[in-house]
């Protein structure tokens, strides 16, 4: 485990660079309890299972840092995360995930102010994002793909308790073999919920159907 870095316990992680690292099992990099990273890149990173860069058992928080084509061979292309993941003014660029969330895969996700390009889940849901749910504020996803569905992020809501909120982004050009190419629900009707998804971001050029909600 952690191709570069293990840790037992919380990880701070700050002003570095990882590049061509490989785990035979779960996070390409680095892996911990839990993962706190700031103004770092990672590069070229791959797992066997979970995680081509970063894995953690519980949160991972990711500040100013750069993911470039870092690879899972399961989930989470970049970021698996069995709890939390929080990201904000990170770029996620060409990673891939053989199964589900190309860039990330978490219980919940907070995303502001990040790019999201090109990553994709090679054979199932959440081109750059697969989560139970979550808040997404002021983003750019472009050219993120999925096999099945979620070109760009594949949300499960699996009960009343889980949230989506979503504004002020941008997506473009992302596809899904099956539906919702920019953003597919998996449960729950949120009619009410997409509708405003509309209004309050940008949908460009995406596979049809851009949203799609078909309940449980």
């Amino acid at each position: 485990d952690g191709g570069a870095v293990f840790s037992g316990g919380a990880l701070d992680i700050s002003s570095s660079s990882f590049t061509g690292n490989h785990s035979l099992y779960n996070g390409g990099a680095v892996m911990a309890a839990n993962v706190t990273v700031v103004a770092t890149t990672f590069s070229n990173n791959s797992a066997v299972n979970d995680g081509g860069a970063i894995y953690s058992g519980t949160d991972v928080t990711a500040t100013q840092s750069t993911f470039t084509q870092n690879t899972s061979d399961d989930y989470g292309g970049a970021i698996f995360a069995s709890d939390d993941a929080a990201v904000t003014n990170s770029t996620f660029t060409r990673n891939s995930a053989a199964w589900s969330g190309g860039a990330i895969s978490a219980s919940s996700v907070v995303v502001t102010r990040s790019t999201f390009k090109a990553n994709s889940s090679v054979n199932e849901d959440g081109g750059a994002i697969w989560a139970n749910d979550g808040i997404v504020t002021a983003s750019i996803f472009t050219t993120n793909t999925a096999l099945h569905k979620g070109g760009a992020i594949f949300l499960a809501i699996p009960s009343s308790a889980n949230v989506f909120a979503s504004s002020g982004n941008s997506f473009t050009k992302n596809r899904a073999a099956g539906s919702g190419g920019a953003l597919y629900i998996r449960c729950d009707d949120m009619s009410s919920e997409i509708t405003h998804f509309r209004v309050v971001n940008t949908l460009r050029s995406n596979s049809s159907p851009d949203i799609y909600n078909p309940g449980c």
